[in-house]
C-alpha cells in the first residue's frame, strides 16, 4: 500500500482495501491525500492462518488523524480473544495477546508440526464451541464501543528493570502530541549494564524534551518514559516503507 502513494493511478481509485499489516493513521492520511475525494479505505485485519476472508473488517474509513489503528469487530463465524499474561481476558483498554478462533482457522502448517503446535493451541478459555485458537503475535485492545484497536507486536515487547513494556504503547502516546509526526522507540545499552529507552522522533515544530516527558506522564507510568529523545529530519525506511531499525 505504501507504494500507492507514489502512483498517479491513486487519483482514479475509489476503494482501497488494506490487509496483511498494520494500517497506520499516517499511511491512511497519505493514501487519502493522493486519492480522489470519494475514496473509501477498508481496513481488513487478519492472518493467513485465518483464511482468505481475514478475521476482522472495518468497513468505514479509518481516521487519518487518529492515534491508533481501529480494527473493527470480528466478522461472522470468527472469534477474537484478548488475553493477558495469565491467559485470562484482558480488561477494556488494556492491551493483550490476540488469539483468533472460529471455523475459518487453518488446520496446520504444511510439514511444520513444531510450529503448528506452537501457534495453534487448545483454547485457553476452554470454550466448548471454539476448541482451537491461533496465536497471532499481535497486541490488541478492546475499546469501550466493542471495537478493537491494534497496539503492537509481542516481539516488540521488552523487559526493563523487571517491567514488561510494549514499545508500541509509548509510540502511540507520543503520537498524541500535536507536534509529533512520526516516532519509533528502541532499547539502547550505550553503557554496559545501563539499558535505557530512546525515542527517535520527527516533529513538525521544535519540541522541548521536558515537555515531551510531561506529556507522556499524563498517559504512562514513569518506567515507560524514554530517557533520551533524538530528533531526526525523517526516520530511516526500508524500500517498502517500513521503519529501518
Amino acid at each position: 500500500a505504501a507504494h500507492l502513494t507514489t502512483r498517479h493511478a491513486t487519483h482514479h481509485i475509489t476503494t482501497i482495501v488494506a490487509g496483511g499489516e498494520n494500517l497506520t493513521p499516517t499511511l491512511v492520511a497519505q493514501l487519502l491525500n493522493t486519492s480522489t475525494t470519494h475514496t473509501t479505505i477498508s481496513n481488513e485485519y487478519g492472518a493467513t492462518e485465518g483464511s482468505v476472508a481475514n478475521v476482522m473488517s472495518l468497513t468505514t474509513t479509518p481516521d487519518p488523524n487518529g492515534n491508533t489503528t481501529t480494527l473493527g469487530r470480528p466478522i461472522t463465524n470468527t472469534t477474537t480473544y484478548v488475553l493477558d499474561h495469565h491467559n485470562q481476558p484482558a480488561p477494556i483498554g488494556i492491551p493483550g495477546h490476540a488469539l483468533l478462533g472460529g471455523i475459518c482457522l487453518a488446520r496446520n502448517y504444511h510439514n511444520r508440526p513444531q510450529l503448528t503446535t506452537q501457534r495453534f493451541t487448545p483454547n485457553p478459555l476452554h470454550t466448548p464451541h471454539d476448541p482451537r485458537t491461533y496465536h497471532t503475535g499481535d497486541l490488541i485492545t478492546w475499546r469501550p464501543d466493542g471495537t478493537l484497536e491494534f497496539t503492537g507486536r509481542i516481539d516488540n515487547q521488552i523487559k526493563l528493570r523487571g517491567y514488561r513494556i510494549e514499545l508500541g504503547e509509548i509510540e502511540n502516546a507520543l503520537h498524541t502530541h500535536p507536534h509529533i509526526h512520526t516516532t519509533t522507540i528502541t532499547l539502547r545499552e550505550d553503557t554496559p549494564g545501563n539499558k535505557q529507552l530512546t525515542a527517535y522522533i520527527v516533529t513538525n515544530k521544535p519540541v522541548d524534551n521536558d515537555a515531551l516527558r510531561a506529556h507522556l506522564r499524563q498517559q504512562l507510568p514513569d518506567y515507560m518514559i524514554p530517557a533520551t529523545y533524538i530528533t531526526l529530519d525523517q526516520l530511516p525506511l526500508t524500500p517498502n516503507g517500513k521503519i529501518d531499525t
